[in-house]
């Protein structure tokens, strides 16, 4: 039950990433205009943080740990403008990254980000409807940006999701409603992930399988706030509802396996749900 909270809670806010123990995680939300970062420990909050003053309403937004006291938010700025802020302990204070290169971002784009191979990734869809994948070392250096060409049209607003673990990229094509899979390892080779079609997702999560569409299972929070998952091969089923308080309510009584839900942002550990 614990664990269905979490996750409920998760799916709720506009970005989720591990925290600092196995027990607690960050959600991140943008709702008011501001981004705000909370530690959830499982029963409250705690360790609240206001990252930025100035983000898109409800923009989906990233988080990821660093070492050395670090950590660093992927926002969506309120004219739409890709942002990536540092924080650091010891001065206590959050800062705007000046070298990340200029992304515009479409208006009803989303982002992902996470932590994989000692580097720092960020998937966003850009202002023209394309993909386009951002990273840097995460002991520091430059950011490098590559436009994900192979990506068959992405939907416009398109949930975004990393492999958990890894570094594949997950998104929603307009070309057959289906969740696809760019390989970060094959070129960026595009295949189609899901043979059942989705409806708009809020968020997107993918269990660790990689691209190939016989070894990942989807996971996705509609406009409606209903959880799905979707596997590679057969119909999506509803496993339940997620309240505004982010209370969830399961629908059916099955075991799902799945990564803590992040709207781009798992980095670590997959965690079992009986849903």
């Amino acid at each position: 039950m614990s664990q269905m909270k979490d996750i409920a809670r998760g799916l709720s806010a506009n970005g989720a990433a591990a925290g600092p123990t196995t027990k607690g995680h960050y959600l991140l939300y943008t709702d008011t205009g501001k981004l705000v970062v909370k530690l959830w420990t499982g029963e409250t909050f705690s360790d609240e943080q206001l990252v930025s003053s100035s983000v898109r309403r409800g923009s989906t937004a990233g988080y990821v740990t660093l070492a050395s006291n670090k950590s660093l938010a992927v926002a969506i700025t309120s004219d739409s403008k890709l942002a990536v802020f540092q924080y650091d302990e010891e001065e206590e204070e959050w800062t705007q990254d000046s070298t990340l290169p200029a992304v515009a971002v479409h208006p009803s784009g989303k982002l992902a980000a996470t932590l994989w191979q000692d580097s720092v990734r960020v998937v966003v869809q850009a202002a023209g409807g394309e993909l386009v994948h951002l990273s840097k070392p995460a002991s520091g250096g430059a950011w490098t940006s590559t436009s994900l060409t192979t990506a068959v049209k992405p939907l416009a607003g398109t949930a975004l999701s990393f492999s958990h673990p890894g570094s594949d990229v997950f998104y929603v094509s307009g070309a057959d409603q289906k969740i696809h899979g760019l390989g970060a390892s094959a070129s960026w080779k595009d295949s189609v992930l899901t043979s059942t079609q989705v409806e708009t997702l809020k968020q997107l999560f993918v269990v660790a399988g990689g691209a190939s569409a016989d070894a990942s299972d989807a996971y996705g929070l509609t406009e409606d706030n209903t959880v799905l998952h979707v596997p590679a091969v057969g119909d999506k089923v509803v496993i339940g509802n997620v309240q505004a308080d982010g209370t969830f309510v399961s629908k059916v009584k099955a075991e799902y396996c799945c990564p803590y839900p992040q709207g781009g942002n798992t980095n670590t550990n997959t965690t079992c749900i009986i849903a």
